[in-house]
């Protein structure tokens, strides 16, 4: 799956999926004949109205992050990375852009400036944005039947943002950094990705009220839906899964407020999240690293993504607005003036979550 092998191939089947076939009667009207739709003076338009319509394209040239799902094999030495099920779908705009010509190369080059190599291939992305989601194909905790966690050239050294996903052979487990990690293998894992600031801990929308997951349905939060192959299953109803994690670039602070501690990771040290409350019980391994990566490792962040299905969300938005009303009876407020995403409301509903009267108390029900 490489940028420009196979694109011939990646912009027919683009084209094909985007675009239905239509029919129309020719001069005389008596038979129909099949044709696609194309628009031979789009080179004729402005630059920025060129610009516009790449951007409607592929998302991922303006603010909207890729989320690239890999599987790694780490029972194996060299580790193998290969294309996990949801990688496909994302990428396919960005794969196209750099293929057509030149001029969409170059956009999607400024735009996606970084680039992950694997077994296969090799993405453009844009790391301190982007999730990358690493799903091992046999639990990764157990330092009694799997190798240690070993880098990979072009792979691990160029991941910003992380999730580890459930093991394929033991996806009922959940994420292994939610869960925690034997700690001197949970350092292993923060060493062979050096640029790492952000693990992001994987929860299903079914352990939760929608209630305390109002924040993935405000605009503080990023929601990207991912489709999976025809030959992976999803675990969740369907083939699509919805994917929400907080927008720490633009919206930090406020995720602070909004997201409940009592229930999701929030700014948490990542070595909190392992076994044995921190790294008392791996003085040996921690002491041989130097003091500039015990530092870094100490600065990187745990925080929460939620996997469910695209059902969900109007669910959640339906406790929001239940919140909504409430705080328009709290304040005197008319129902008809009221509005979720309106700044002062917006305001009332992160300070309403972070507060205990917003937590669910037993046999209460806002759905």
């Amino acid at each position: 799956m490489s940028n420009v092998s196979s694109s011939k191939s990646d912009i027919h089947a683009t084209t094909h999926a985007t675009s239905d076939k239509a029919t129309r009667n020719n001069v005389t009207g008596d038979r129909e004949e099949a044709f696609e739709p194309t628009f031979p003076n789009f080179l004729r338009l402005p630059f920025e109205l060129q610009r516009q319509i790449w951007l409607y394209f592929c998302p991922a040239l303006d603010a909207e992050p890729l989320v690239l799902h890999f599987h790694i094999d780490v029972d194996v030495t060299p580790h193998v990375v290969s294309p996990g099920p949801f990688l496909l779908h994302p990428t396919s705009p960005s794969r196209c852009m750099l293929a057509i010509n030149q001029d969409t190369r170059q956009l999607a080059l400024q735009a996606l400036p970084d680039s992950l190599t694997f077994h296969g291939g090799t993405i453009r992305f844009k790391k301190e944005r982007d999730l990358v989601v690493v799903q091992p194909g046999s639990a990764p905790w157990d330092p009694d039947e799997v190798p240690p966690w070993l880098p990979v050239p072009g792979f691990t050294d160029s991941v910003v943002n992380l999730t580890i996903a459930a093991p394929e052979s033991e996806p009922q487990i959940g994420c292994p950094f939610g869960h925690g990690l034997p700690t001197g293998l949970g350092l292993r894992i923060c060493q062979v990705f050096p640029l790492l600031e952000t693990v992001y801990v994987e929860a299903c929308s079914d352990d939760f009220h929608p209630r305390d997951m109002a924040w993935c349905a405000l605009p503080i939060s990023h929601r990207s839906l991912l489709r999976a192959a025809d030959q992976y299953s999803c675990p969740y109803e369907g083939s699509d899964m919805l994917y929400c994690w907080p927008d720490l670039l633009n919206h930090r602070e406020a995720a602070t407020f909004c997201i409940r501690e009592e229930e999701f990771p929030v700014e948490g040290a990542v070595l909190d999240h392992m076994y044995f409350g921190g790294y008392d019980e791996a003085d040996e391994e921690w002491t041989a690293l130097s003091k500039e990566e015990t530092d870094r490792i100490e600065r990187v962040r745990v925080w929460p993504l939620i996997g469910m299905s695209p059902s969900e969300i109007p669910r959640i938005e339906k406790a929001i607005e239940k919140m909504v009303v409430k705080l328009n009876q709290e304040h005197g407020r008319y129902e008809e003036d009221r509005s979720p995403l309106d700044g002062e409301i917006l305001d009332a509903i992160v300070a309403y979550c972070a507060s205990p009267a917003g937590s669910v108390t037993s046999g209460e029900s806002m759905v």
